[in-house]
């Protein structure tokens, strides 16, 4: 299974993303038939991030939903974080705003919960930007604002660049 996921993952960097599903299709294989439910999460992820690459947001959806269950069911809390969201960013590409707001705070609050600062810096960050496409610019700088100040606490480069990124669509608007 792990040599069929180093495979994807190889696929995907060259952009074949369809044979790259194919791997992670036959890694799901192997760990149903070994029973492994981590693995089976960890390759539902995988397929799901292969269909949003291959632009098929609902599909992709439909394995982030099935990895999300299963995390859940064995407690794996980073596991469900990064379930939670990649749906978030699916339901954010359909246009689905409140959803992927919903998703993303419950994202936020297990990150919270871990302590992981930057992962915090770029889920305000997602949030801020949801609330820019819903129109809510009160409420985007009220999240860009917080992840810009923990990016500059971090001194961290990305998160920062995200962040005033998209105070800049803010106040272009």
């Amino acid at each position: 299974a792990d040599g069929n996921n180093n495979l994807a993952i190889v696929y995907k960097h060259i952009g074949d993303y369809p044979k790259s599903l194919d791997a992670h299709l036959k890694a799901l294989e192997i760990y149903d038939a070994l029973g492994d439910r981590s693995g089976r999460a960890t390759s539902l992820l995988n397929i799901g991030v292969a269909y949003d690459l291959m632009k098929e947001p609902q599909k992709a959806l439909e394995y982030f939903e099935q990895a999300l269950k299963i995390k859940e069911e064995v407690n794996d809390e980073p596991g469900k974080a990064l379930a939670l969201h990649n749906i978030a960013l699916m339901y954010e590409t359909q246009k689905q705003y409140e959803k992927a707001l919903t998703y993303l705070f419950e994202h936020l609050e297990i990150l919270e919960k871990t302590d992981n600062q930057m992962s915090i810096a770029n889920a305000l960050n997602s949030v801020g930007k949801v609330y820019i496409s819903l129109g809510d610019y009160e409420k985007a700088l009220v999240y860009l604002n917080q992840s810009r100040e923990k990016a500059l606490a971090l001194g961290q480069k990305q998160p920062l660049i995200h962040a005033l990124h998209n105070l800049a669509k803010i106040h272009i608007q």
